[in-house]
């Protein structure tokens, strides 16, 4: 696969970032023949954006490039991360108001993914968040109730959330973890996270000074899993899902059950795959210990393709069909955004194969059936 300047600078900037100790000193990382101009420059600005990691990469800069970098890509790139930590200060103010509200009404609030895992981060308020996601312990309906008596809109289409703005920031409130509504693999890891959860409980940790319930690492190891693999399914990985892989196996590595994790990784089918994305998270950002420690627990049939794992690279590099802007996507007839999606879909048709030679086929007539029924 051919890259340019600015795609062979990008992971090496993560991984610097990621591996700088704790009293700030960068990797032994060798930063040679990067001298970008300033078109280069600004397409790893546009790449780092896409790839959700464009303070972490700001983060990564040594010392031998800083003096390079163009006064307006310094400039453009400083008010970016003032601009994501902003979004991050907003996000904790709504978690900590969020949490007061169902706190009064006797609802216990359990925070996921995005916010929840950025203490990871040698830098938390760099890694970015999209919508704030939250599980109310079986107080779902409840949740909804208390939100709509405050005089706020709540959308209720989706089998697995409802959705609501709060202070302008896009609350998911979870019924399930996963679309039990889709397929038979989320509706059994879905019953194994609510066991899991109903056993071992959670963690708590300190967000912007108030205490917030978060899913225990055995759970999220499960859940990232299945959450990462739903993603390269259908819009495809950016980096940030494998500097979250890294950074997850690396702190909470001692308190995950790995055999648990292979065995059910195995039974549905999703542990090839998995092991590509380690494999590619230990290539990228030299993070090898979720890789290290799964793979002997699999049993010989599943090995790492090494072709594989370059093609999720490059599908993570230059996917063209990731995301629409939302507001491009509700502005196009609905016929179109429906030609868009079931493009999007066959073009990812190997993605499916990896898994199940027949998965792909049965995914397209569910998503067909629910929308009809919809």
């Amino acid at each position: 696969m051919q890259t340019s300047k600015a795609e062979k600078l990008l992971p090496l900037l993560i991984k610097n970032a990621l591996q700088k100790n704790n009293d700030g000193q960068e990797s032994n990382i060798a930063f040679t023949d990067f001298q970008l101009d300033h078109t280069q420059w600004n397409e790893l600005l546009t790449l780092a954006a896409k790839q959700g990691v464009f303070a972490i990469a700001y983060d990564g800069l040594p010392d031998t490039l800083l003096p390079e970098l163009p006064k307006d890509i310094t400039i453009k790139w400083q008010l970016g991360v003032e601009n994501i930590e902003k979004r991050y200060d907003r996000q904790i103010g709504v978690l900590k108001e969020l949490i007061s509200i169902f706190n009064k009404n006797g609802i216990d609030l359990l925070l996921l993914k995005g916010l929840g895992l950025c203490s990871m981060y040698p830098e938390p308020n760099h890694r970015e968040c999209g919508d704030l996601d939250i599980y109310l312990m079986g107080d779902y309906d409840k949740g909804n109730r208390v939100i709509e008596q405050m005089g706020i809109f709540i959308e209720k289409e989706g089998h697995k959330h409802s959705k609501f703005i709060f202070r302008g920031v896009t609350v998911e409130n979870h019924k399930t973890f996963l679309n039990v509504s889709l397929n038979k693999q989320d509706r059994h890891i879905n019953a194994t996270l609510n066991n899991i959860l109903a056993r071992d409980g959670f963690d708590t940790i300190i967000i912007g000074g108030v205490s917030v319930n978060i899913p225990n690492p055995h759970f999220n190891a499960i859940f990232l899993a299945r959450h990462s693999i739903v993603h390269f399914l259908s819009t495809g990985l950016v980096f940030r899902h494998f500097t979250d892989i890294a950074l997850f196996y690396e702190t909470h590595y001692k308190r995950i059950n790995f055999n648990s994790l292979a065995q059910l990784l195995s039974r549905e089918k999703l542990i090839n795959t998995y092991l590509c994305f380690l494999a590619l998270t230990d290539k990228l950002f030299g993070f090898d210990k979720g890789y290290k420690i799964l793979i002997p627990r699999v049993k010989n049939e599943y090995l790492v393709d090494s072709n594989v794992v370059s093609r999720i690279y490059a599908d993570t590099l230059k996917n063209a069909f990731k995301r629409d802007n939302t507001k491009i996507l509700l502005a196009m007839p609905v016929y179109k955004r429906k030609i868009r999606g079931a493009i999007r879909l066959f073009v990812s048709k190997w993605k499916f194969d990896l898994i199940d030679k027949g998965l792909f086929y049965k995914d397209f007539f569910k998503r067909i059936w629910l929308s009809v029924k919809r």
